[in-house]
């Protein structure tokens, strides 16, 4: 991720029963707090009908050849 580009992050989902997923953009790190984010946690409305899901975030911190993407699944509120 290098600083001042813009990413399209852009995913394909559905789920058996209408509920929410959260997705995070950052670094993963070896202790707490565990992940750096580089992006705002993007919350989605999924349903039982596939779909296209896509966000836009500008890297504001420090260019980092590694990222992790984050899809937190379950009871989302």
């Amino acid at each position: 991720f290098e600083k001042g580009k813009t990413y399209n992050v852009t995913f394909d989902a559905r789920a058996n029963d209408a509920r929410k997923v959260n997705v995070n953009i950052g670094k993963e790190l070896t202790e707490d707090p565990w992940f750096i984010p580089y992006a705002p946690t993007q919350t989605f409305d999924l349903t039982n009908e596939m779909q296209t899901f896509t966000y836009s975030f500008e890297m504001t911190e420090d260019t980092f050849n590694d990222g992790k993407i984050v899809f937190e699944l379950g009871n989302i509120q």
